[in-house]
């Protein structure tokens, strides 16, 4: 067992208000990751992108278990890496920037 952790912070140009768009960048990204990684950081609200607006926070929040935590929990899994970071999250009728960490087996912490 090695005592180095290895964290790739990643920076993408996000796309606002485009999950879809984000979480593919995220994958390429992962693509071209060292395999020895242990741990990535995206950027706060990396799949849609800053919003102060209360009419586009609500159009863009989704739920705890929507896309971009299926997405990233399955990105986890195929590059057997941790990958923390943010989004958009609705919880009734409140909505939060979650943030989240995500083990390499997929699971979240």
């Amino acid at each position: 067992m090695s005592n180095t952790l290895n964290v790739a912070a990643i920076s993408i140009d996000t796309h606002w208000g485009a999950p879809a768009d984000n979480l593919a960048i995220l994958g390429r990204c992962l693509d071209i990751l060292d395999p020895e990684t242990d741990l990535v950081v995206v950027p706060e609200l990396f799949s849609t992108g800053f919003a102060s607006d209360p009419d586009a926070l609500a159009e863009l929040a989704e739920s705890n278990g929507g896309g971009t935590m299926h997405t990233v929990m399955q990105l986890a899994r195929r590059y057997n890496t941790a990958i923390a970071g943010s989004f958009i999250a609705r919880s009734g009728n409140h909505i939060y920037n979650r943030g989240f960490f995500i083990e390499p087996s997929g699971e979240e912490t």
